[in-house]
């Protein structure tokens, strides 16, 4: 029951129409509600004549009866109306959740080779520079795991469907500490 843009628009209409009715029924029934109290507890519009007073309580229920019957109606129309409104827009905002969930699987992959690739780059322009500081900034970072592009990993990709390692990472798979070990013997 997928509605268009120009249904919805009318459904809402209609349903503006349905709850003015209600909203002048209540009007009503609060009228004859009046009308009952003033044929009951006062002589207003009846001059304390007895015969008016029960034409006026007459009438008032009459009234009351009526209006509350009418009012229930617009009620069930409007309750119906709204939930079809309800029903079409979960359905449409459904459509964009899915549609949203599809787009970001299909970047996630691009952004983590982009990521990994960044990580690897990184991680070699810094070997290459041999500057201490950054080199020890760079290593602390990627030990804390608040920056490891390079081991990111998207909990809805499967295992087999992980980033391949390369020869140079599973070399020094501990990152720069076995290189830098390394070196450190040698001089």
């Amino acid at each position: 029951m997928s509605l268009d843009a120009s249904d919805v628009s009318a459904l809402a209409d209609t349903l503006t129409k349905w709850e003015y009715a209600e909203y002048f029924f209540a009007g009503l029934v609060t009228l004859a509600c009046l009308g009952e109290f003033v044929a009951e507890f006062t002589d207003w519009f009846t001059k304390g004549i007895e015969e008016r007073k029960k034409r006026l309580g007459k009438r008032s229920t009459l009234v009351l009866v009526g209006a509350l019957a009418f009012e229930l109606i617009c009620l069930v129309k409007t309750n119906s109306l709204s939930g079809k409104l309800i029903v079409s827009i979960n359905e449409q905002s459904q459509g964009a959740v899915d549609k949203s969930k599809k787009a970001n699987e299909a970047s996630t992959p691009s952004v983590i080779v982009a990521a990994n690739s960044l990580g690897r780059v990184l991680d070699k322009l810094l070997r290459i520079d041999r500057k201490p500081g950054e080199f020890n900034t760079w290593a602390k970072l990627r030990d804390d795991k608040k920056f490891s592009p390079w081991n990111w990993y998207h909990p809805y990709l499967q295992e087999s469907s992980r980033l391949p390692q390369t020869l140079y990472d599973s070399r020094y798979s501990d990152g720069f500490h076995s290189r830098r070990e390394t070196r450190q013997t040698k001089t």
